[in-house]
């Protein structure tokens, strides 16, 4: 079956933006289809109980099907709600974080409807171009205008294609929305001087060989530089919004303790509202980053710390804020905070299953007052939520 193209039906929809069918007594899901549409699909992939395809031809269409802007949205794996409006996007969503977490309070999902959002992108070469890879494979699709990320980038893009790349496996593309400042990093060889005057940074592996170390971006008046490898939110104007909920849900306090703290932005975000602000994070450049951010806008009730989350067992915060990656807490870090007695823990989440399992193990000594989620990762299947859990 596989590579074969077949005529399916859709008869219903999932969570992430797939129209699902049934053949042969398969279930089979294909990118952008919706409910009632009649397909002509290719077979991408066949697994022991489903099978994946990819739009062919709309034989059939929805009512509610829209004009696809980017001509490689069935092949390329970083979309999947460009065939549709954003309220169905964001009903979906909010649907999929409702039915996940019924128990609970969910509050509206907070949204933007702006393209052209990712202030970075990391793209792989192929045959001396950038390209992505297709969903769940390594077949590569060749990148000359993104949808999603900024158009300084997709400049970027342009330029950096007309190089010399036989020696480049991958290249990243940072710039700051607010500064214009861009930053590239090659991993592998590449004579870059032609790109120079369009670069305020450029690494070559590890090494600084043009420019300045970091890009700087300026969010309410506060810098935060950034280092290639620091992790900072990758849609600046949704990070506003999503730390304006944590500022709410934090409320004031003597002290604040923000794990997996990153380059320091939720902390100093917050630094108005609390005496003192401790950040932990593993990643070296964030530590690096957030430190220099504090210094440059002469912050002083700001300390972080280089490590891990789990070594953190002091007993002595009001308000505990962790932002971790998409595996979400250890073992450890779930104890740690269970022994603490803070009043609040503060949950930032963009996995909403590591979410639900993590808090139902904080349940024992924290009840979730509400969940905010989020559309940080617009026409994507991603979605952030910011949790508030209270000391019972």
């Amino acid at each position: 079956m596989l590579n074969k193209e077949l005529q399916v039906s859709i008869i219903d929809e999932d969570d992430n933006g797939n129209g699902v069918f049934k053949k042969d007594g398969l279930v089979g899901f294909v990118k952008g289809a919706l409910k009632d549409e009649e397909l002509l699909v290719l077979v991408t992939d066949v697994k022991k109980r489903f099978i994946k395809a990819r739009v062919v031809k709309v034989l059939k269409p929805s009512l509610k099907r829209k004009k696809v802007v980017c001509d490689k949205f069935y092949e390329c794996g970083g979309c999947n709600f460009l065939h549709v409006d954003s309220q169905i996007e964001n009903e979906s969503k909010y649907n999929y974080i409702r039915s996940l977490f019924h128990e609970y309070n969910v509050k509206p999902i907070i949204s933007s409807n702006l393209l052209h959002y990712r202030n970075k992108a990391t793209f792989h070469v192929n045959d001396n171009r950038l390209v992505y890879f297709e969903e769940d494979s390594h077949d590569v699709v060749f990148i000359d205008n993104c949808a999603l990320v900024n158009p300084i980038i997709n400049d970027m893009i342009n330029r950096i294609n007309k190089l010399d790349l036989s020696n480049v496996s991958s290249v990243l593309i940072r710039i700051s929305e607010t500064t214009g400042e861009v930053m590239t990093r090659f991993s592998g060889n590449a004579f870059i001087d032609s790109i120079k005057e369009y670069c305020d940074s450029i690494y070559i592996d590890d090494k600084l060989i043009y420019g300045n170390p970091y890009i700087t971006e300026n969010i309410n008046g506060i810098l935060f530089t950034i280092y290639p490898d620091s992790f900072f939110q990758v849609n600046t104007s949704m990070m506003i919004k999503l730390y304006d909920v944590v500022k709410e849900y934090a409320s004031c306090g003597n002290s604040l303790l923000d794990l997996y703290c990153g380059t320091g932005t939720i902390g100093i975000y917050l630094k108005d509202n609390f005496k003192n602000v401790f950040g932990v994070e593993i990643n070296e450049s964030s530590v690096k980053n957030a430190n220099l951010n504090k210094k440059l806008n002469n912050i002083k009730n700001c300390e972080f710390l280089l490590g891990d989350s789990k070594t953190v067992v002091n007993n002595c915060y009001d308000v505990v804020v962790v932002d971790p990656p998409r595996s979400g807490l250890s073992k450890n870090v779930i104890n740690n905070l269970l022994e603490m007695k803070s009043n609040k823990i503060i949950y930032v989440s963009c996995n909403p299953k590591t979410l639900k399992r993590d808090i139902e193990l904080l349940e024992n000594k924290y009840y979730v007052k509400e969940i905010t989620p989020v559309n940080m990762f617009y026409r994507t299947s991603h979605v952030e939520c910011v949790s508030i859990l209270e000391h019972k």
